[in-house]
């Protein structure tokens, strides 16, 4: 048992010591810039303002790209569904005004007349029939290849544009000017808000102190009016005045210790430590560590 209850006071001993931080104003400072969010969009507007200006000074230089491309298909492009066969016609049945075929100029060398009636031929379909055709096969008039690769590449080099690129790169390198001044504008007022809670944490610290003394004073001195009192000595009132000043300081100190509360979290936001986080500020009025 003895064992059990050395083991839970050692955990709970590391426990409220690890809760507790010894700060002082140089580490409260160092918390806060690395745990405000303004410092921190303030920085990233920074490093977003260098790279806008990296990229429009880019724009005096030469742009240069490249593409390539890979294509493969089943099979080749054809022309033709299928093998054909295309009439030939004589040279005579072509109009030499036009340059267009004319059937009715050279019908006898064109197309294929009936033996019997002396009529034109005709297909199934109701074509006429001509002498000649030549065949076409489909595999001649296959195009491509079934493997396709592609490559280019580009430089493309502003000659004139009036004085824009010039422009924007100045213009860049104001805006990251900017960006910096306001960087160490935040850091400043962030600088300043931190030091007046820090020491405002430790006036009213004081101040609670001293109504505490207050109070612990006045308890004693009503002991001593008391026997005085029983002595003769003192009347009545003079213990009722002392009550009456006890009830008032112990109203001060119930809002000196509110006050303190609340110093104590405006600290804690600041420097980015959680409100009910246990802290010991290392400085002091006195010269002697407070515990918050």
């Amino acid at each position: 048992m003895r064992q059990i209850l050395l083991t839970i006071f050692i955990t709970g001993f590391c426990i409220q010591g690890f809760g507790q931080q010894t700060l002082s104003l140089a580490d409260c400072k160092s918390l806060a810039l690395e745990q405000n969010f303004k410092i921190r969009i303030a920085r990233e507007d920074i490093g977003t303002s260098e790279a806008l200006s990296l990229s429009a000074r880019t724009n005096f230089f030469p742009n240069i790209s490249a593409n390539g491309l890979y294509n493969r298909s089943n099979r080749k492009l054809s022309l033709l569904s299928g093998d054909a066969l295309v009439p030939v016609v004589p040279f005579s049945s072509i109009n030499p005004e036009t340059g267009q075929f004319d059937p009715n100029l050279d019908p006898a060398n064109t197309f294929v007349f009936n033996p019997i009636s002396g009529g034109m031929l005709h297909d199934k379909d109701g074509n006429p029939v001509f002498q000649n055709y030549t065949w076409l096969p489909q595999n001649q008039f296959e195009i491509g290849n079934k493997n396709l690769f592609m490559a280019g590449a580009n430089l493309t080099q502003p000659i004139y544009m009036g004085g824009k690129i010039r422009e924007l790169y100045r213009i860049s390198k104001l805006n990251n000017k900017i960006a910096e001044l306001k960087l160490t504008h935040e850091q400043n007022e962030l600088m300043y808000s931190v030091e007046e809670n820090y020491w405002r944490v430790i006036s009213v610290q004081e101040k609670v102190k001293m109504l505490e003394n207050y109070i612990n004073l006045l308890s004693k001195l009503k002991i001593d009016l008391e026997g005085l009192y029983n002595e003769g000595i003192i009347i009545k009132n003079d213990i009722l005045r002392v009550d009456v000043k006890t009830n008032e300081a112990q109203l001060n100190l119930f809002k000196a210790t509110n006050g303190l509360k609340l110093s104590q979290m405006a600290l804690c936001q600041l420097i980015g430590l959680p409100f009910e986080t246990e802290i010991l500020l290392a400085d002091s009025l006195g010269g002697n560590s407070l515990e918050l």
